[in-house]
């Protein structure tokens, strides 16, 4: 009678076992998962991601955003120093150069992995941002000394507070475990360069 009790928790105990299993690897093919907003946090969007085990325990982060700033000021930032001549002729010259010029967004891994969710929370469409190099070319009036800078034209800054959650699955239903913390992801967007040539004589 107790081997016939033992073998029937055993049983019971591999088909929880295999339920269990079957559960992960299913809720493992979406690994991030994000969800709208909530009703009673206007603004805020979660998404989860970060699925593991630790040790027989099965853990997820909760990821709430909150867009908490958005400057659409353009800004001149990244001087970089391009090229400089001088023409000691009574005739003008021109020199040749290459520069580099920058259009897109610069953002963490982190957003790059979530984009979309981060799209939703801030209102507006982004992607990675592109540098490509250019060839020109400048002119020295005559008896002058020409300095040639480049600046990159950011035209958006725009702030996201995330609060981290860890969370358990436990009794067939996540619950919140433990709170990771805080921090600040900052979304920068640029189109292109500007020229500052100075001119000496």
């Amino acid at each position: 009678m107790v081997k016939k009790l033992i073998s029937y928790f055993k049983d019971f105990v591999f088909a929880l076992a295999l339920v269990m299993i079957m559960f992960m690897l299913f809720v493992n093919i979406n690994e991030v998962q994000a969800v709208g907003n909530v009703s009673n946090e206007i603004g805020t969007e979660v998404y989860f991601d970060n699925e593991r085990w630790e040790g027989l325990k099965y853990y997820r982060d909760k990821n709430e955003i909150t867009m908490t700033g958005d400057d659409t000021t353009l800004n001149l930032v990244n001087q970089r120093y391009i090229t400089s001549g001088t023409n000691n002729t009574n005739v003008s010259q021109t020199v040749g150069y290459s520069y580099s010029a920058t259009v897109g967004s610069s953002f963490s891994v982190k957003v790059g992995t979530n984009i979309e969710v981060f799209k939703i929370e801030v209102g507006f469409t982004f992607s990675a941002s592109v540098t490509e190099t250019y060839s020109a070319t400048m002119t020295i009036p005559a008896w002058s000394t020409v300095t040639l800078y480049t600046y990159d034209k950011r035209t958006r800054s725009t702030e996201v507070e995330e609060d981290e959650t860890r969370q358990i699955w436990k009794w067939f239903s996540w619950r919140d475990d433990e709170y990771i913390g805080s921090h600040t992801e900052t979304i920068l967007n640029y189109d292109g360069v500007t020229f500052v040539f100075y001119q000496t004589i």
